[in-house]
């Protein structure tokens, strides 16, 4: 942290440290050709348990963006030629 940042102080850095975490994004598809049609199935997983991936202060508060839920699903989809 610079000396000019908001964060400088030891009080500020305490609430804007935030713990590292993977985030993993999957798709997978199958295409038929001759009628031009997908269908894929996805998942977006996130951590088990709600975790901030953003933290700033605020007025002496720590203010928090926390990482999406875990999100899965199946998807068609259809080209017109």
């Amino acid at each position: 942290m610079t000396p000019t940042s908001p964060a400088a102080d030891a009080a500020n850095a305490r609430i804007t440290e935030v713990e590292s975490f993977a985030l993993l994004d999957a798709r997978a598809a199958y295409l038929l050709e001759g009628r031009n049609i997908e269908f894929s199935v996805w998942a977006r997983t996130s951590p088990t348990r709600p975790t901030r991936c953003t933290s700033f202060p605020f007025l002496g508060n720590g203010f928090s963006i926390f990482a999406p839920p875990r999100t899965y699903g199946v998807s068609v989809s259809w080209k017109s030629r």
